[in-house]
């Protein structure tokens, strides 16, 4: 189950890493959309702008030209005309203004369109523009339809409307070349007009522009596709450290829930046990009331305490805390050294007895006092404290000895037990928060025995010795080897 939970977890781990994934992807393809939509919007803002600027230009280099030679006719015609040199002078200048038009790039050609008795006339050069007005000789071979403009579609309605509007004419073919119609006007009155065949060319500029915003979105793109790329990043790493704190929390969910299954397992084995303490009870008086019909004394003697113990065990599982006078009572005078000698003699020697491992030695003072407590609650006190040294010496022969001391003086006693095995490990022996040493907490061990976890006999003695006799007890390691628990005993 755990197994197939983890596998369900990395995959909708993978599954939240492929929808950030996607979700990157996204952002970037959209990015690259933007870009390619951002550089269609400025080409197209671009071909406007040209469009404006080269009608325009246009519009203002043909003004210029027109008004240069408007200034030039009128200056002439009040010059006298017979002074030597004049016409050439004239002449030269038209066919300079004309011809500096014609440097410019993208000029096809700049033709003057006059109408004399509705024949059309185009003349693009100093001469016959001289002679044309000033000596007012008409050529045939000036007629509109011998001149290049002639190609032109529709130039009579330029010239009609310029005479109308005296206004400036632009207009486009289907080769994208401008036409630009000016009314020509010297001494302020409408002659003609000056007709300019354009075809400006902004490519060079545009591609500048293009490159350079090329370059820009290049820059932009790449940081954001950087941004974007430490963003996944991070958020990788947010989700990885997610899912680690989430795959951390499962299992300590899962081990309190296995916590909180043992404790109700637990509960309701103790309600078992209360559910049927009282029946064990009364089978034990049955017991009792037999051995007390037993003649071999010492038999008899055995039997009881063994039955007045397991009576004692049953009581205890009835009660979490029992009442004080069940523990500490004026009624109970226990000797403590038979409570030991019985211990050794008829618990663990007929337990040990089977392979010789352990040897008890008794070192009792006669002149310990009885105590007012219940024999019994000083058995879960010892029978523990033996045999964790038994289980836990780590030795093949073990050798404990029990020595009990009293001090009349200071009217104290003294329980010490002793072996010779490995001792207690130093973690064991120190202290908690409230003083009390780690060896004597609940479910703490340092071993496992058939199966079954240890750690709760230690709990109790030091429970039973601290809080229900008000004693005190501590662990320790001898200098010689082995542990040593110290009991000292206040009347």
């Amino acid at each position: 189950m755990k197994i197939t939970s983890l596998i369900s977890r990395g995959k909708i781990a993978n599954l939240k890493y492929n929808h950030l994934l996607i979700l990157f992807l996204v952002l970037f393809l959209f990015q690259i959309g933007l870009s390619f939509i951002h550089k269609a919007t400025v080409n197209d803002f671009l071909d406007g702008a040209n469009n404006w600027y080269k009608k325009d230009s246009a519009e203002r280099f043909a003004n210029i030209t027109t008004t240069s030679l408007e200034l030039l006719i009128e200056t002439s015609s009040n010059q006298k005309m017979e002074l030597e040199g004049s016409k050439e002078e004239i002449i030269k200048s038209i066919n300079i203004i004309l011809s500096w038009q014609n440097l410019k790039k993208r000029v096809k050609d700049i033709s003057l369109v006059f109408e004399v008795n509705n024949n059309f006339y185009a003349i693009s050069d100093g001469m016959n523009l001289y002679e044309f007005i000033f000596e007012s000789r008409r050529d045939d071979k000036l007629l509109l339809q011998n001149s290049v403009i002639a190609e032109v579609e529709n130039i009579t309605e330029y010239y009609n409307e310029v005479s109308l509007t005296e206004k400036i004419i632009t207009g486009n073919d289907k080769e994208k070349r401008i036409h630009i119609a000016v009314p020509f006007s010297p001494r302020g009155e409408h002659a003609g007009m000056v007709f300019i065949n354009y075809e400006p060319d902004f490519s060079e500029m545009t591609q500048e522009i293009i490159a350079g915003y090329d370059k820009l979105g290049l820059i932009y793109s790449t940081l954001i596709i950087f941004g974007l790329l430490i963003m996944y990043y991070i958020s990788a790493y947010i989700l990885k450290e997610r899912d680690y704190a989430h795959k951390l929390y499962l299992e300590e969910h899962e081990q309190s829930l296995k916590h909180k299954i043992d404790l109700e397992n637990e509960s309701r084995f103790t309600k078992r046990i209360y559910h049927t303490h009282h029946k064990a009870e009364k089978i034990m008086g049955f017991i009792k009331n037999d051995i007390s019909k037993m003649t071999d004394n010492l038999l008899k003697y055995k039997l009881l305490k063994y039955s007045n113990f397991i009576s004692r065990v049953i009581y205890d599982m009835k009660w979490y805390d029992p009442p004080v006078n069940t523990v500490r009572n004026v009624i109970y005078n226990t000797n403590i050294n038979e409570v030991i000698r019985f211990l050794t003699e008829h618990v663990f020697k007929r337990v040990s007895d089977n392979d010789g491992s352990v040897e008890f030695k008794l070192s009792l003072d006669e002149n310990l006092p009885t105590v007012n407590l219940n024999e019994f609650v000083i058995w879960e006190i010892l029978e523990p404290l033996i045999q964790n040294s038994i289980e836990h010496s780590g030795e093949d022969y073990l050798t404990v000895t029990i020595s009990t001391a009293y001090d009349s003086g200071q009217n104290r006693g003294k329980i010490i037990l002793e072996d010779n095995g490995a001792g207690l490990k130093p973690e064991f022996l120190s202290e908690d928060e409230s003083g009390i040493q780690k060896i004597f907490l609940e479910n703490l061990t340092s071993g496992s025995y058939g199966g079954r976890h240890r750690g709760y006999g230690c709990y109790i003695a030091h429970t039973m010795a601290t809080k229900r006799c008000g004693w005190s007890l501590r662990g320790e390691n001898r200098e010689v080897g082995g542990s040593r628990f110290l009991i000292e005993l206040k009347y």
